[in-house]
């Protein structure tokens, strides 16, 4: 009798099946899964549909969500993001002296920082007063210009 209990109770843990659990990490909103005859743990993502691994024990969700920095076709990308997200203000100042007082007066304006822009606007310099390329690369140039907007990178 007591073998039969034993037995009973064997079965019973054989035939038990762990509850599924949900998706808690927010990136299986752009992503699928699916089974390959590779391996059951891969998925697939919404936008570009590029197949990527998925394994909770090996991989977890890490590639993911570095998948969705890059992909460039989702909406939510940093590819598809300007490099600078907010627009600067810029003060010019024009002095004014009236009755004896000194005002300060001048005008605000946007301005947004643009590598592309910022490195025409050097290749027309260079080329307009007919300096040097090596201009660039000199030392004082490079002081300069760091001072001036630390975030441009000199062009060589």
């Amino acid at each position: 009798m007591a073998l039969n209990k034993l037995l009973r109770r064997i079965q019973m843990q054989l035939h038990k099946t762990r509850k599924k659990m949900n998706e808690r990490a927010d990136v299986w909103l752009h992503f699928i899964k699916f089974y390959t005859s590779d391996g059951p743990h891969k998925c697939k993502c919404n936008y570009c549909s590029q197949v990527c691994k998925c394994d909770p024990r090996l991989n977890g969700t890490s590639t993911l969500r570095g998948h969705l920095g890059r992909c460039p076709k989702c909406p939510f990308s940093n590819v598809n993001q300007p490099s600078s997200k907010q627009i600067e203000l810029n003060f010019q100042a024009s002095s004014k002296d009236q009755e004896g007082q000194s005002e300060i007066k001048g005008t605000l304006s946007t301005w947004k920082f643009d590598q592309n822009g910022i490195r025409k606007a050097l290749a027309y310099m260079t080329i307009v007063d007919e300096l040097p390329f090596k201009f660039v690369e000199g030392q004082g140039f490079r002081y300069i210009c760091s001072n001036m907007q630390p975030r441009f990178y000199v062009p060589s």
